[in-house]
């Protein structure tokens, strides 16, 4: 119950979701608890139509060029999968919107047999399109620096409410954050902020947050990162993301144009399994096809289509992968089809 109030708080919460800046925003909505993004640069269409199918696919499980109605098949019922149905929320806060670049957050809820709430963070390069890792911003020394600093501060950050907890298991997710989790962060001007909120939905917005200014890091970063907080426009579209997710482009058995986004994916503590995720698009049609999790050995993984009837074979891709592509074969349902399958970050 906590968690359901602390997060409805948080989407009532007016944010100025469609400020201007270097990317105009098109505010789309459908009704109070649908509203969603996309962003165009007259200058650079490109850079732009990357963004939109990066968080398109991710969040709408569409190229969202092919839609009228961009919420249509995310609302779909059972469109998540699983237990939780389909998107009934989705709403967003641009934290900052300049030429160096675009990070923003997008909150969702899903209904189903039980509702789900949860919260995406987004931070691109805006002269390329690249979704950039915040690893990207480090030199390698820098980078332990700042694991170390993030952990002081998060300890510090999260003490006044770890006494509410009563399950080992949060005291276990909690050490694991303290070492591991990095992917939920913003940038506002020259501070990155991290939120918990995904993780740690018990404590006050202020606990969940964490911040590392300019000042307190610059001798942690890297030329890319020193670019973003120093304003290097001019050099910024020549620093590259290569850290999953990416956005990919590719083909199927070589006449089938696809867009493809491969996560980051899980491993366990222990290292005994991982786990990773995808999703895809022919481009002519921009319909998301999301896969099953996978299980990846040795950079090699086999995933099935998602399917809601599940008297129905999948489809099945398998293929081996780098951080940066992919390679391998798409196979039909009834398993008498192969066809070569491809794709490389654009």
């Amino acid at each position: 119950m906590l968690h359901l109030i602390f997060y409805l708080s948080c989407l009532c919460i007016s944010f100025p979701a469609f400020a201007q800046g270097y990317f105009s925003i098109d505010n789309r909505t459908r009704s109070k608890d649908l509203s969603y993004p996309i962003f165009s640069n007259g200058h650079d269409s490109t850079t732009s139509r990357k963004i939109n199918e990066f968080l398109g696919l991710s969040e709408l499980a569409i190229l969202p060029q092919h839609y009228k109605n961009i919420f249509e098949e995310i609302t779909k019922d059972g469109a998540m999968g699983g237990l939780y149905g389909r998107k009934v929320i989705i709403n967003y806060r641009i934290h900052s919107n300049s030429s160096e670049l675009l990070s923003l957050q997008i909150y969702s809820a899903a209904d189903g047999m039980t509702m789900h709430y949860w919260t995406n963070f987004y931070t691109f390069n805006a002269q390329n399109g690249d979704r950039i890792d915040i690893q990207d911003l480090f030199s390698q020394t820098g980078w332990k620096q700042f694991k170390k600093l993030a952990r002081k501060k998060r300890i510090k950050a999260f003490s006044p409410f770890r006494k509410e907890w009563a399950i080992n298991s949060d005291e276990e997710l909690y050490h694991t954050y303290l070492s591991q989790d990095f992917d939920d962060y913003y940038i506002i001007d020259s501070t990155i902020f991290h939120n918990g909120i995904n993780i740690f939905p018990k404590g006050s917005e202020t606990d969940l947050i964490t911040e590392f200014k300019y000042s307190e890091i610059k001798t942690m970063l890297n030329s890319y990162g020193h670019a973003i907080f120093e304003g290097g426009t001019d050099s910024l579209a020549h620093f590259r993301s290569n850290l999953r997710p990416q956005l990919m482009k590719g083909m199927i058995g070589e006449q089938y144009p696809i867009t493809f986004i491969l996560a980051k994916g899980f491993t366990s503590d222990a290292n005994d399994y991982a786990e990773i995720s995808a999703v895809y698009a022919y481009d002519r049609y921009g319909k998301g096809v999301s896969l099953e999790v996978g299980f990846p050995k040795h950079d090699h993984v086999t995933m099935r289509e998602f399917s809601t009837d599940k008297n129905q074979d999948s489809c099945e891709i398998t293929f081996s992968f780098t951080q940066t592509s992919l390679k391998g074969y798409w196979i039909n349902r009834s398993k008498n089809k192969r066809l070569s399958l491809w794709a490389k970050k654009e």
